[in-house]
């Protein structure tokens, strides 16, 4: 799933206030059993259950690569900020060399 899949889905999810006011229009223009009420309100629990478990799956997909985008983003900021005589000075502790190791960082 790419980006634009993955904003798809979130704006797929919002159509639950287009269909919740379906039903509520429905309601109060025809008369409907409580089972078929009921029914209505499971078939659509149903289906946004589907679209949110897509959604989600979607968004655990995109996560490594976000964070990653990230901090690439941040690592080139500092890096940037370390090669020019700028008047911050960046401390050598802001190293992004642990996001390339996946070991443990040892607390000294």
């Amino acid at each position: 799933m790419d980006r634009f899949d993955f904003e798809q889905c979130i704006m797929n999810a919002w159509n639950i206030t287009d269909d919740l006011q379906l039903i509520y229009e429905n309601l109060l223009e025809n008369d409907m059993s409580s089972d078929e009420v009921a029914n209505v309100i499971l078939g659509l629990k149903n289906l946004y259950q589907m679209k949110f478990d897509k959604l989600w799956n979607g968004f655990e997909s995109l996560t490594p690569v976000l964070c990653a985008g990230e901090n690439v983003i941040g690592q080139r900021r500092v890096e940037k900020l370390k090669s020019e005589e700028a008047t911050i000075q960046i401390p050598d502790e802001w190293s992004w060399d642990h996001l390339n190791d996946p070991s443990p960082q040892s607390k000294e």
